[in-house]
């Protein structure tokens, strides 16, 4: 709020009625305490602080006992002023602002100079734009023509740039397929040694089997040597038999004859040479046998 001074007041003798005691200008903000003193709001209050009491009846009084005096400020507003920019106009306080703010020729003035100044500011800025919009227009189309004098050098760049990144996807799919074949190596590897030895198996049962067929073999060899030997003994106890009968025979005949008395003896030499063939024929046969078992044994 802005105060007011006894050169805008059209009749000087109102200024007497809305002047403060203490500051003895036009009021500011007018209150008033307990003893219906009026002073400016600011004035009174530094009073106060000095010492809490009126100036003008020395009644005690405190700050917060100061409150808006209403009648100085309608009082106020019904004074007559003129215009702060003196062109001329007079008129109540409370009108003055809106004077000011909307009519009054110097203010309007005021304003116009401001607008043209502001005009030609914003021309002057317009122009700057311009200016620089231009430069930048020139740098653009030059900065086109150098670009399209660069097309082809960044098509290359773009091509290049693709070739790299397809020499790295290759490289990427060596790699892979480098890993997958030493996966696959050492697969066929571990499938070979596998194999490998399954076949040593293989072969080594294989032998195994030789070895037995042979054995068999030879235990069929031995077995038909022993059978034709066992053929042959029988042939000999066939044959032995035989003897016996031509004996018994002739014992028969003997006895016939009458030579009882040599009886005994014929029967046991005949006794001793049976038992006698008998018995290395079987032993014979018994050796060569186990043997033969023996030996295929040891070779299963």
């Amino acid at each position: 709020m802005q105060r007011l001074s006894e050169a805008d007041i059209v009749n000087v003798a109102d200024a007497e009625h809305i002047t403060c005691p203490i500051c003895s200008e036009i009021f500011l903000d007018p209150v008033f305490g307990p003893c219906q003193h009026v002073y400016c709001r600011a004035c009174m209050v530094a009073a106060l602080q000095a010492r809490a009491e009126c100036p003008s009846c020395r009644k005690r009084v405190r700050v917060r006992d100061l409150k808006v005096h209403r009648f100085t400020l309608d009082l106020m507003d019904r004074t007559e002023v003129r215009c702060s920019h003196k062109c001329g106009w007079q008129g109540r306080l409370d009108y003055r602002p809106g004077h000011m703010n909307e009519a009054c020729p110097v203010v309007l003035r005021r304003q116009v100079d401001e607008a043209k100044e502001a005009v030609q500011t914003i021309q002057q800025e317009l122009a700057d734009c311009r200016r620089e919009a231009m430069a930048a227009e020139q740098r653009m189309q030059q900065e086109l023509a150098a670009s399209q004098k660069m097309a082809p050098l960044r098509q290359r760049e773009a091509e290049l740039e693709q070739a790299r990144a397809e020499s790295r996807r290759v490289q990427q799919q060596f790699a892979d397929c480098q890993r997958e074949a030493r996966r696959n190596k050492e697969k066929l590897q571990k499938e070979l040694a596998n194999s490998r030895s399954e076949e040593a198996l293989h072969v080594q049962r294989a032998a195994e089997l030789e070895q037995v067929n042979a054995a068999f073999r030879l235990t069929q060899q031995e077995l038909a040597e022993c059978k034709r030997k066992a053929c042959e003994t029988q042939q000999q106890l066939s044959s032995s038999r035989n003897q016996v009968a031509s004996l018994m025979s002739r014992q028969a005949e003997l006895e016939k004859v009458g030579c009882i008395c040599c009886r005994p003896v014929f029967l046991l030499c005949l006794v001793c040479l049976l038992w006698a063939g008998f018995f290395c024929c079987s032993k014979a046969m018994n050796q060569e046998l186990q043997q033969g078992w023996d030996n295929c044994q040891k070779e299963v």
